[in-house]
This record gives C-alpha cells, structure tokens and sequence, in this order.
C-alpha cells in the first residue's frame, strides 16, 4: 500500500492496490476464524476423535455376584 492518489496512479497501480488491501483483509480474517475455531475446540466437552471407549468382556459383573 503506497498512499499515493489514486488519481496518480496508473490502472495497473490501482488494481494492486485493490489486491494488496483485499489480500490483507483476508489473511486478518482468516486468522481470527482460526483462533475463533482453536477457542471453540479447547471449550468444548467432546472426546476427541482419537479416544475409544469399551468395556471388558472380563470386568462386566456390575451387581457383585460371582
């Protein structure tokens, strides 16, 4: 971003200028959704998708009978 008058610019100019602010406003977004999806992750209750659960076939008495 040059700060020069548009009006001084040439097309060519004007339209990197475009590029540069929109490429600028997506990588601020983009990062801000990471974070936003980061936060979200580390709140919430799930299990992650690597952890199983189960019960053993051995240890399924639960009323104490023998």
């Amino acid at each position: 971003m040059n700060g020069l008058d548009p009006n001084l610019m040439t097309a060519e100019e004007r339209l990197d200028e475009m590029a540069d602010i929109l490429a600028a406003g997506f990588s601020r977004w983009k990062r801000k959704e990471t974070k936003k999806k980061q936060r979200k992750e580390n709140d919430s209750l799930d299990l992650p998708s690597k952890t199983r659960l189960h019960v053993s076939e051995t240890n399924t008495n639960f009323g104490g009978e023998t």
